[in-house]
Formats: C-alpha cells, structure tokens, sequence
C-alpha cells in the first residue's frame, strides 16, 4: 500500500532532520523544523489512509502486519519529531 510507503519516507525525513538539527548549516535551522513538522504529519495522515483502507481487506494477517509495520515507524517518528523541534528552539534561543 502506498500509505505505508509514505509512512518510510516520513520516517527517514524525520532521521534525517534529526541529523541536520545538529549538523546542518545554522542558517537553514527553522527550515529543519518546518520539515519535521512537515514529516510527523505526513506519517500521521498516511496512518489515517493506511487504516481507512485497511478496514476493507478482509485477510486479518496482512491487517495485522501492516498495524505491526507502521507502529514503530510511528512511535519514533513522534518521538524524533519532537527531538528535532526543540533541538531546533534551542538553537533559535542560543543565537545559532
């Protein structure tokens, strides 16, 4: 399903703003942030798709691998958008 293609490119996003957030150019900090807000929504609204979808297909073990698939995508994906924001405030609040 493409939804949970989406849900893998807003989680590497969000690992790669993680990364810039302490290793990127200070200039482009906010654009790290915006990015990463960008990201977590784009996996929160490709698990909303995902799980309209996956009310309609009738086989519970590939219902159930794809929940087990994206659960950990999004569990961090929160988490490491949340990292990266306010890695991004505090680089605004140091004068970076």
């Amino acid at each position: 399903m493409k939804s949970i293609c989406v849900i893998g490119v807003g989680y590497v996003g969000l690992v790669t703003g993680a990364c810039l957030a302490d290793l990127g150019n200070p200039n482009l900090i906010t654009d790290v942030g915006v990015a990463a807000r960008f990201a977590v929504a784009a996996l929160d609204c490709a698990a909303l798709n995902l799980e309209i979808n996956l009310l309609y297909i009738k086989d519970a073990n590939y219902v159930n691998s794809c929940r087990k698939e994206i659960a950990p995508l999004l569990h961090e994906g929160a988490r490491l958008g949340t990292e990266v924001w306010e890695k991004v405030n505090q680089h605004l609040k140091e004068g970076h």
